[in-house]
């Protein structure tokens, strides 16, 4: 999903620097992601806090845990305030207008437009009670799985979900009306004054290095040779699915394009807002991850040697998971 902000990096960066920006980058991401790895396997750790404590004490711990708990939260913070709050669509019923998110209440709305004059299910198209349901039902419930691999389903619906949305960009993309075309001026432009902002851009959709170790360790027979080809495989293919979708979305909306691409087409396309429910699903089913980095890494600053419990399991799940909500809620 995240492959939907990367047309907006190439606007800011310029089409040269843009494209050399995601290769160099998913080459960097490529390297450092082995090079955890290789770190742990030399100092005989399992996990990235253990690795920084062995290299450089008590500061290295602590200064890993807060940044990867920093970056996992904020990271599920960001997914709902994106999917679920920036409102971008007003559907006029009579006399009243309900403003809906981008991703998943707009989806609703556009299947059932008849929704908004039922006084009760009218409430399916509010971003908030979206957000509410989303979470409840789906990211939740994922999250309370202690064991990482079992979130495989998950991650594989999350993976066909970007095929989805790539697809539908690029084949949308060609055929879409001359009205929502940006500018054919400066296209090939070869850089821009927005240049580091695309590099923090790019950086969030490839950035995983908080929950590499984990990943590694679900590996059935972990081995450097294994994880060596399970990285680049999945580099490789995330490169060209972000080509795809960076090239597509810019050259056709130039200087329209949007922090979110799918934004840039008409609200009643068929195949977009299939995308649209995709990108949210995908962010829906991203969470979990995410709540899985915040989780461990309470438990190794405060649980470390205590027995595990269930009840502890459960509310620091929940406390993560609906705070985190809360910040796009009352965003």
């Amino acid at each position: 999903g995240y492959q939907a902000i990367l047309p907006y990096a190439i606007a800011q960066a310029g089409f040269v620097m843009g494209i050399t920006l995601l290769v160099v980058l998913a080459g960097v991401t490529d390297w450092t992601i082995r090079l955890v790895v290789i770190n742990a396997k030399l100092s005989g750790r399992d996990s990235y806090v253990d690795v920084m404590h062995h290299t450089f004490g008590h500061f290295g711990s602590a200064s890993v845990s807060f940044f990867q708990f920093a970056f996992a939260f904020g990271g599920m913070c960001a997914f709902n305030v994106i999917i679920y709050v920036i409102p971008q669509v007003e559907v006029r019923v009579k006399l009243t207008f309900f403003r809906t998110g981008d991703t998943i209440p707009h989806v609703i709305a556009y299947v059932l437009p008849s929704l908004a004059q039922h006084a009760f299910l009218r409430l399916l198209v509010d971003r908030r009670i979206v957000i509410v349901l989303c979470n409840v039902g789906i990211s939740f419930p994922l999250s309370l799985h202690r064991d990482i691999v079992k979130l495989s389903k998950s991650s594989s619906f999350a993976l066909v979900s970007m095929f989805v949305i790539v697809t539908s960009v690029v084949l949308r993309g060609v055929a879409v009306e001359p009205a929502l075309r940006g500018s054919s001026l400066h296209v090939f432009s070869f850089i821009r004054p927005g240049v580091f902002e695309a590099i923090g851009v790019i950086s969030f959709a490839f950035v995983c290095h908080h929950n590499t170790m984990f990943i590694y360790q679900s590996i059935e027979t972990p081995t450097l040779d294994r994880f060596n080809a399970v990285t680049h495989a999945s580099t490789g293919m995330s490169l060209v699915c972000c080509l795809l979708m960076a090239v597509t979305g810019y050259v056709v909306f130039t200087d329209k394009t949007q922090g979110n691409i799918l934004n840039n087409f008409g609200p009643d396309d068929l195949l977009i807002n299939i995308a649209r429910f995709c990108f949210g699903a995908n962010m829906s089913t991203t969470i979990p991850l995410e709540n899985y980095v915040c989780r461990e890494v309470i438990g190794d600053c405060f649980f470390k040697d205590k027995p595990f419990s269930q009840r502890r399991h459960v509310i620091l799940t929940g406390l993560i998971v609906f705070t985190t909500m809360g910040s796009a809620y009352f965003g």
